[in-house]
């Protein structure tokens, strides 16, 4: 299966361009797929179950967008709240 992309809209490139990397890290997806779930110390956050989401989507071969997981980060990282911002 050819791989899926993101929708870009707005100004996520840069959030999309480093998520490109996440969602093709075996290691890091695997464990969040198949270990995560039942880990008795594992806390889900509405961040990674965010990026969970996500992940199962594109390898669904879906095009997705980061949405969901973009405004998990602007409740939780006072730095990405807010609206977004304009290209200068």
């Amino acid at each position: 299966m050819a791989p899926v992309g993101l929708k870009n809209p707005k100004n996520s490139c840069f959030m999309n361009s480093i998520l490109q990397c996440l969602l093709v890290a075996p290691l890091l997806n695997e464990y969040l797929l198949k270990t995560f779930p039942g880990e008795q110390h594992a806390r889900p956050t509405p961040i990674s179950c965010a990026y969970i989401e996500l992940l199962q989507k594109v390898r669904q071969g879906q095009l997705s967008s980061a949405h969901e997981l973009k405004s998990q980060f602007s409740k939780s990282v006072a730095m990405f709240a807010g609206e977004e911002e304009e290209d200068a």
